[in-house]
This record gives structure tokens, C-alpha cells and sequence, in this order.
């Protein structure tokens, strides 16, 4: 859960704030989608989504968390993005089993 510089700071350290970080943010998100024709397709994408949630750190601590995932048929992942908060310090994946072990 993310906090707001009013929260983490109490509402009197807040208003202390320069006025270009106590002022609310607006954002507008934009999107481009590209297609190709059906035709030239060669691979299908689909997202896969793991969330890891078996933990606790303590505060002023330091943890090393460790999770498998099995997956049941062959798969080529295109791209890894962990989500973690700025303290964190590591990530890695390795493939357990088959051809490319390690």
C-alpha cells in the first residue's frame, strides 16, 4: 500500500511541503495499439501473472524470498517484469528441468 507525502508525513509536516509537492497530481495515460494481419501471425502472446504473497518483512531487516512455479506445458516467456518497492535489491529466474536447466 502506497502512502501520500500527507501521509507519510502527518497533516502539519504536510503543509510544510514547497507547493509543487503538497499540489495534487493529475495524470492522463495514453495508448497506441498496432494490429498486423491475422495471416502473418506466427506466435500467440498471452500474459501470465504470478503473485507471491506468502511473506513478511520485518522492518530494519533483511529477507531472501524463494518461490517455484511449475508450469504445465512448454513456454517461452518474452519478458520478466518483478514488481518490487525501491529496497529491493534482486531479482532472478532460472529454469529447473528440460533442455535449458539452469
Amino acid at each position: 500500500m502506497g502512502f501520500s507525502d500527507r501521509q507519510r508525513l502527518g497533516n502539519r509536516a504536510a503543509h510544510a511541503l514547497p507547493q509543487h509537492l503538497a499540489r495534487a497530481v493529475t495524470l492522463e495515460p495514453t495508448y497506441t495499439w498496432s494490429t498486423i494481419d491475422e495471416a502473418k501471425v506466427t506466435q500467440l502472446l498471452a500474459p501470465f501473472v504470478w503473485t507471491y504473497g506468502g511473506f513478511e518483512i520485518a522492518p530494519r531487516s533483511d529477507k531472501t524470498i524463494g518461490a517455484d512455479c511449475a508450469l504445465p506445458v512448454a513456454t517461452h516467456f518474452v519478458s520478466l517484469m518483478p514488481q518490487m518497492h525501491k529496497l529491493g535489491t534482486h531479482f532472478g529466474a532460472s529454469v529447473i528441468g528440460g533442455p535449458q536447466d539452469g
